[in-house]
Formats: structure tokens, sequence, C-alpha cells
């Protein structure tokens, strides 16, 4: 792999301009989630390296990778790498080792 490409794109969400050419070039350059590996430590089995698998069967594995206060209250968006969370499921924060309730739950999309 030489890396010799490197996309730029600009829009702007308000006036929807450039939105649908950045969600192309999503699914036309980078992988699909199947063809990657993703692995993670896990805390139960003192920290052992292990390869996350796309199964809703196995134990939920998510990253929070945004927290925004809204009218709603907080919202949190989180990128799913193994397993599923429903409303009312437990999880735990690896950061603090506090356990916590899922209240709610939405899927965003755009129009």
């Amino acid at each position: 792999m030489n890396l010799n490409f490197a996309p730029v794109f600009m829009g702007s969400a308000f006036k929807n301009k450039g939105v649908q050419l950045l969600l192309d070039a999503i699914v036309d350059y980078l992988p699909d989630p199947r063809e990657v590996e993703n692995w993670a430590f896990n805390r139960l089995k003192d920290d052992v390296k292990t390869k996350m698998e796309i199964d809703v069967k196995k134990p939920f594995v998510g990253l929070a990778f945004k927290l925004e206060e809204t009218q709603f209250g907080q919202i949190t968006w989180v990128r799913i790498y193994q397993g599923r969370v429903k409303k009312g499921s437990i999880i735990i924060n690896t950061s603090t080792g506090k356990k916590c309730k899922v209240s709610r739950m939405v899927r965003m999309h755009s129009a």
C-alpha cells in the first residue's frame, strides 16, 4: 500500500451542500466493516487483546465518541463494534468502572 490517495471533501449540512458526495465517497473509498479487524482489551480477562466480531450474540462493545447536551438531556454518540445494546441494558464505562443504564435509544438519520 503506497497511500498516494488523499480525498478531501467540503460541504455544509446546513444547506445540504456536498453531503451526498461525502456519503458516496464513504461507500466508495472506505472499507466495509467486515473487511477490517478491530481489537479490544478484555477487562474481564486481565486485559487480553480480543478480536471483535460482527455478531449480535457476542457481548456488547462500543465506543462513545461524542457527548452532547441538548434540550432533551445528554445524547451520547456510540460506535458499536460488537454485540447489541437495547433500552434498559446495563453497560460499563471502562474509564470510570461505573455501570450505567441505557434509558433511551435514538437512531440518527437524515432525509
